[in-house]
């Protein structure tokens, strides 16, 4: 007796339809363990199927499913042996409800063909697998073998040899139903041109098969028909954008889809003909269309999201298949990608040889943007096609940009129509009009002109270099001589309230200062003072209540197409060149307190020193002064120190970086000779016997000009930029880095050089103080009066007082200063340490 295998096809006949096979055989085997089990009871049998119940989804349906399976089983653990439950079990198909047959048409969840259907396929590797209702793997096949043999399995005992009949008989009258082939040839090609017919009706997009179709034909009209589906799908998407406006790239992919599937109809209608004089069968018309459906698989792939997708994204996408191992796909896509990339060449044509986007339908990795004040364009990186190289992009934009400059802010109109004629009749020569080793070699041409001639047009017509370092020798008190002289002859302006400064009176006290100092040699040269006019004195607006000194800055205007390249003072930007010229006014205002204070200490002492009456009181006053000058040349020392780190070491050492950069690299050393460094001895040697430095190691900074000659517009900005953010970025001028904190004063240094720096100017106020009070006190001895030399005594004592306290904080600030450099662990900040102390 066979017990498992007819439990389980009565188990196969009443668990729901969602249970896999697998789980059909383990349940079946779960149960007959369980009837052969000793204990049984309904709370065990319930645990046994409990498991399978969370297999499929809870419907009423399948609830009673369940429960019927569950009294069957019931039913046959009542009996005692395995005997009468094999005799139970041959009897119980009779119970137990059968599969569902096949409907007159094909249902839609299982046997319909839709594009549902063909979106869970891979259009371009693997042909479709047809639903059926039947057996679909071994493991299936035996499924339903079991259920076919139990539901024929009659005993030995019943056989009777009269009933004996061949299986041609027993067959036959089922295939005398079946549908012809040759029916179904004439109605295949409407079918392929989704159009409905009365054997293959066609709605909502799925087609029905007639349920009297056997298996082998029905597996080939799926196989076929899912190019009547694609076929209705593209054909619906061309129709739906024909009418809507689009760009002309999508349009023209859409209008060779469109001639594709005309020869797809004229291919079906040719095949037509075939079957009508009987010489195609379902496996010749499928074997002869096979390439026909790979094509429409390949044209739906590519118009899959063809709404939310850009010509340019096309382009990449077909570039990359133009390599596709399949040919069918290769040729296809380098016919598209043949008749797309002229708009795209027309795009990189436009913007190469007149600065312009022409209509591009953002399909180009060149866009216009607001944020930009003076050449509107910007590279968007995401469109960048994979087709063209990365070192050809960043040309690509330089080029349109700088003809741009050259054209609106240079105004050099004569060399830009040249150049512009010139490379067009280049570029129309290029007979393919696409991507190609000509294209880019062209462009690198191209590039390496436009720049070396911008560069010319700056040096040449616009000084660059001359107001490079006029800004550095102002602004940036490479030459202080300029601002002293200022100061000099605006001290008394300065030190007036800011309300009663007027730009006019600052504005003349900068040109005398211009023509008594070594800048008048600027004067009436060739560039008819355009550098030196750039100069401007400015007003700080700091509120009420404070003096000139604390609001006066000068300034340097630069009008386009410097400014362009030259961020000084641009507007809405940092100010950077405005930050760090008022950090060295304070230097500057320091030095001139100090130094004309000191003239009158000196001459006041000397007075001092004529005067013989009154002897013990003026050695006192002598004594007491002499300290303060004293202490007064060790703050100006300190003053001095931090100054000329400032211009030596942060200033002067940058801009010496930023002249490298600037210089063409014809005129670099060559990769094969030796760098060399100075001493402080004068001693040249090899640069590498020295202390390793950290800049080699710095693997993220990159060359502004890589293999280029020299540096382009946006290289120019890019490169002043860094010197001016190289500089405030330096730990003693930066102020937002956490590793510019000093360790004691857990405070920025720059915060504690502005701390020191006032601490010097309060210092240089009670000094003068000092000096006022002591040459009242001159002026009394000399008289000879003692009437008011009481006071004034008590005023010396008590501003001397004033002045020490100042020291004295002055000095702790500078102590604290000095402890924070020398415990911050960098050799320069050590080595300024010892500098300062």
């Amino acid at each position: 007796m066979n017990f498992e295998v007819n439990l389980q096809s009565i188990v196969e006949g009443l668990v729901p339809q969602g249970l896999p096979p697998p789980s059909i055989r383990t349940l079946s085997y779960d149960l007959s363990r369980y009837l052969h089990s000793p204990n049984k009871n309904s709370s065990h049998l319930d645990s046994v199927l409990a498991i399978y119940r969370r297999q499929v989804p809870y419907t009423l349906e399948n609830n009673k499913k369940w429960d019927s399976l569950k009294n069957i089983v019931e039913n046959i653990s009542n009996f005692d042996n395995s005997e009468e439950m094999f005799r139970f079990l041959s009897n119980s198909h009779l119970l137990s409800p059968t599969r569902p047959q096949r409907d007159s048409m094909i249902s839609v969840n299982h046997n319909s063909l839709s594009p549902e259907v063909l979106n869970r396929n891979d259009h371009l590797l693997s042909p479709m697998k047809s639903p059926s209702v039947y057996a679909e793997s071994f493991e299936n096949l035996d499924r339903f073998s079991a259920i076919s043999s139990h539901q024929s399995y009659q005993p030995y005992r019943n056989f009777n040899p009269n009933n004996l009949s061949t299986l041609e008989n027993l067959v036959k009258p089922y295939y005398t139903k079946l549908g012809s082939e040759d029916d179904m040839l004439n109605y295949v090609p409407y079918t392929l041109l989704a159009t409905t017919s009365d054997m293959f009706p066609m709605e909502f997009g799925k087609i029905r098969i007639p349920e009297n179709i056997a298996n082998a034909e029905s597996g080939l009209l799926h196989k076929l028909f899912e190019a009547g589906l694609l076929y209705q799908r593209l054909n619906s998407i061309v129709e739906h954008y024909r009418s809507i406006s689009i760009s002309p790239m999508k349009k023209t992919l859409l209008v060779q889809i469109g001639q594709s599937l005309r020869n797809y109809t004229g291919f079906v209608n040719s095949l037509s003909a075939s079957s009508k004089n009987n010489s195609l069968t379902l496996k010749s018309l499928y074997s002869k269309i096979f390439d026909q459906i790979i094509q429409l698989r390949y044209y739906n792939k590519v118009l899959e999201h063809f709404e939310d997708t850009d010509g340019d994204a096309y382009l990449s996408q077909l570039n990359n298949l133009r390599m596709h191992g399949d040919p069918i796909v290769q040729d296809l896509s380098i016919r598209l990608f043949s008749s797309l990339i002229s708009y795209y060449y027309e795009y990189l044509t436009n913007w190469l040889t007149l600065g312009k986007l022409v209509s591009i339908n953002n399909e180009f990795f060149i866009q216009e943007s607001k944020d930009s004040e003076f050449i509107p364009y910007i590279l968007n990186k995401s469109k960048i096609p994979d087709f063209i190289p990365k070192n050809m992009v960043s040309k690509i934009v330089i080029i349109g940009k700088t003809y741009i400059f050259l054209q609106k802010y240079c105004k050099e109109l004569q060399y830009c129509n040249a150049f512009s004629k010139d490379y067009s009749n280049k570029y129309s020569q290029i007979q393919s009009q696409e991507v190609s080793p000509e294209l880019f070699s062209i462009i690198n041409e191209q590039y390496h002109e436009i720049v070396d001639y911008t560069n010319k047009v700056l040096i040449e017509k616009f000084h660059y270099m001359k107001v490079v370092n006029i800004l550095k020798d102002i602004l940036l008190m490479g030459k202080s001589d300029i601002v002293e002289v200022l100061i000099e002859r605006a001290s008394d302006v300065l030190s007036a309230p800011s309300e009663s400064l007027s730009s006019y009176e600052l504005t003349r006290f900068l040109q005398e200062a211009v023509q008594n100092s070594s800048f008048r040699n600027w004067l009436n040269q060739g560039d008819r003072n355009f550098v030196i006019n750039g100069l401007d004195a400015r007003v700080l607006d700091l509120g009420h209540g404070s003096i000139g000194w604390d609001v006066f800055t000068l300034d340097y205007i630069i009008e386009p197409p410097l400014s362009i390249v030259l961020n000084v003072n641009r507007q809405n930007s940092k100010k950077e060149y405005l930050r760090i010229f008022n950090f060295l006014w304070r230097f500057k205002k320091n030095n001139y307190f100090s130094k004309r204070e000191k003239l009158r200490s000196n001459m006041l002492i000397r007075e001092l020193k004529k005067i013989q009456r009154n002897r013990p009181l003026v050695r006192d006053i002598l004594s007491k002064v002499s300290k303060i000058n004293v202490l007064e040349s060790q703050i100006q020392q300190f003053n001095s120190k931090l100054e000329r780190y400032c211009f030596q070491d942060i200033i002067d050492k940058n801009f010496k970086d930023f002249e490298t950069k600037l210089s063409s690299t014809k005129t670099e050393n060559s990769s094969h000779s030796l760098k060399t460094i100075k001493l402080k001895s004068g001693l040249i040697v090899l640069d590498g016997i020295l202390k390793a430095k950290n800049q080699p190691f710095n693997t993220h900074e990159k060359s502004h000009s890589d293999d280029d000659s020299e540096p382009n517009i946006d290289g120019l900005d890019n490169i002043h930029n860094q010197y001016l953010s190289n500089m405030l970025s330096h730990k003693l001028l930066a102020s937002a880095s956490s590793e510019s904190i000093g360790t004691f004063s857990e405070q920025p240094y720059s915060t504690s050089l502005i701390f020191l720096l006032n601490s010097i100017y309060e210092f240089s106020t009670h000094f003068t103080a000092l000096n006022d009070v002591t040459h009242e006190v001159l002026i009394q001895l000399n008289l000879h009066s003692q009437q008011e030399m009481n006071h004034l005594l008590s005023r010396f004592n008590t501003v001397l007082t004033n002045i020490v306290v100042q020291y004295k904080k002055f000095r702790t600030q500078s102590l604290l200063l000095i402890k924070d450099l020398r415990a911050d662990g960098n050799d320069e900040m050590i080595k300024l340490s010892r500098y300062l102390r």
